[in-house]
């Protein structure tokens, strides 16, 4: 019922026309007409020559036609031989992204000169794998250890001549920066001073501490023995060796662990220079490492249950207390004789 009475007020609209579309209409085909029967010259003069670039003469995307649109050829014209390219750029520069990185980085090449021959494994483990461990011969030394081997090619290291920590960073293990520096540097006495590894950069034998010139007369053999084990004993990636060097103190507690760590600093400064020079570069009998190697250190009895009092030092501790009251003795006896004297 709805739909016809839509129906009904939408009839009279639907059926009015004035008249004007059947004019238009009309109209347009006369004038069709007419021109169609104009004579191809007349067309011609009207509209112009046919453009054989049409094509290459589109506008462009916001309606506007581009000004070097016309200068446009084929791409093919615009390809040159491989000789006239040649000319243009020059020749390969297989170098270019060393250059690259110099002018952003002034200090690259001063790095890449240190590190061309470096044989120290970047990260992880490598196939040649040099562990140096600390222990204490009050615990025994380790089993397999007695050298004459590539997998323990050095027997253990007796640093038991060595003075040991003073009693007043006895308390601490040799992992602690305090006994560090007493054991490395024992005449520097202020706490600002700069003196830990020193990033591996080792000075003269006249200045330097006896754990210093000690690790340094280590790794010298150490060199050694790792070049005879990739020369002679063939080591390389299908053909990996851990190689393992003991270090022993007393205890195991302060000078091994002390010297331990260390000596990794100075064997992995070593295999980055790998330039087969001694300490202090006095001679070059050292020979160069031809394969990477990686460098790791491990203590065993630095977190044994040390049941000795010379363990942590006491025994140095009371040798401290009874010098001291033997100075102040002495100084007390000097100033009752002067005060006597008058």
């Amino acid at each position: 019922r709805d739909e016809n009475h839509i129906a009904e007020q939408l009839a009279p609209g639907l059926l009015i026309d004035d008249g004007d579309d059947d004019d238009d209409s009309t109209n347009s085909n006369d004038e069709f007409q007419s021109r169609r029967n104009l004579p191809i010259s007349e067309l011609l003069a009207e509209y112009g020559e046919q453009d054989v670039h049409w094509k290459t003469n589109k506008p462009s995307s916001n309606g506007v036609e581009d000004e070097d649109s016309s200068s446009n050829v084929p791409f093919k014209s615009r390809l040159k031989p491989l000789s006239d390219l040649l000319a243009e750029y020059g020749e390969q520069d297989v170098n270019w992204k060393k250059q690259q990185e110099h002018q952003h980085n002034p200090m690259s090449s001063k790095q890449s000169n240190n590190t061309d021959n470096g044989m120290l494994a970047p990260f992880g483990k490598a196939p040649i794998h040099l562990e140096i461990m600390s222990f204490g011969y009050k615990y025994n030394a380790p089993k397999n250890s007695k050298g004459f081997s590539f997998a323990h090619p050095l027997p253990p290291i007796d640093i038991r001549d060595l003075d040991r920590a003073p009693g007043s960073v006895s308390k601490f293990n040799g992992l602690s920066y305090l006994v560090k520096r007493c054991l490395l540097n024992p005449s520097k006495k202020n706490d600002n001073d700069n003196d830990d590894d020193n990033d591996g950069e080792e000075s003269s034998s006249d200045t330097q501490s006896p754990m210093r010139q000690r690790t340094n007369t280590i790794a010298d053999e150490i060199i050694k023995v790792l070049v005879e084990a990739i020369d002679e004993g063939g080591h390389s990636a299908i053909n990996p060796l851990t190689m393992t060097v003991s270090v022993g103190s007393e205890y195991g507690r302060h000078r091994a662990v002390v010297l331990v760590e260390h000596l990794a600093v100075v064997l992995r400064a070593r295999l980055r220079r790998n330039d087969g020079k001694s300490f202090g570069g006095t001679s070059n009998n050292n020979g160069i490492v031809k394969q990477p190697v990686s460098v790791g250190t491990r203590h065993r009895d630095v977190e044994a249950h040390h049941k000795d009092e010379e363990a942590f030092g006491e025994d140095l501790k009371r040798q401290e207390r009874a010098a001291e009251k033997a100075r102040r003795r002495q100084a007390d006896e000097l100033d009752w004789d002067d005060g006597n004297s008058w």
